[in-house]
């Protein structure tokens, strides 16, 4: 654990969480007390630890025999970054890198029209009167 602390415990939950993701795939926290807002703070925590791994952490919300009633325990699992959603990404952006490829490139450069005037010039006697 750190001991070190930074003004901000979710950001060192978020580190704590990525790091273990990273290690061992799967990170364990037990809430005690839990509230509403401890439970955000750990989803928000868990969601940004997944953006800085690259993949998306699955969450599961349990009680465990001997807890107390107020007491959860959520077990994150880490996303594969390589997984399908990768390969389905990876090969549309081929796909597509390959259509603008096989496009036939233009023989010049395409004209710039330029927007004809329609309001009448003034005239000095116009802006006399």
């Amino acid at each position: 654990m750190n001991t070190m602390q930074t003004p901000d415990p979710q950001c060192d939950l978020m580190t704590e969480i990525a790091l273990q993701l990273r290690l061992y795939g799967v990170h364990e926290i037990v809430i005690d007390d839990c509230t509403d807002q401890r439970l955000v703070d750990v989803r928000w925590a868990v969601l940004r630890a997944g953006r800085m791994l690259g993949a998306r952490p699955s969450i599961e919300l349990c009680t465990r025999a001997g807890q107390s009633p107020t007491s959860l325990t959520v077990i994150i699992t880490g996303g594969d970054p390589a997984g399908a959603e990768c390969s389905r990404a990876r090969a549309g952006l081929d796909a597509l890198l390959q259509a603008v490829m096989d496009e036939p490139a233009p023989t010049r450069a395409p004209l710039r029209l330029v927007p004809r005037q329609s309001a009448r010039r003034r005239t000095r006697a116009a802006h006399a009167s």
